[in-house]
């Protein structure tokens, strides 16, 4: 019970986000972390912001690790490199997008 107390508390969020660069998940910390080069512009958009659903991670890790890769060997230049990543990503998103129309 100590121990999700001290989660819970602020200085444990504190204590938190100072390790794991993530914005927090209590109001009374989100004026601080406004104020950060990185997390602000996450933190302001704590109140209405949605998660979206992600669709085969682990291709989408593999077509990016490839555009990677064919850049790092010479194989292409960054931009076509990425380009071919996209089209390899459409691919695999449903047809009807990502909130598909009710």
């Amino acid at each position: 019970w100590d121990f999700v107390q001290f989660l819970t508390s602020k200085t444990g969020a504190q204590s938190y986000i100072k390790d794991a660069k993530r914005p927090t998940a209590r109001r009374d910390l989100i004026d601080t972390q406004e104020k950060d080069a990185v997390l602000g512009v996450f933190v302001k958009q704590l109140g209405y912001a949605k998660s979206i659903p992600i669709y085969h991670d682990r291709k989408f890790a593999e077509f990016i690790n490839g555009a990677i890769s064919d850049v790092v060997d010479d194989n292409k230049n960054p931009t076509q490199a990425l380009s071919d990543a996209q089209k390899l990503v459409n691919g695999v998103l449903p047809l009807e997008g990502i909130y598909p129309l009710k």
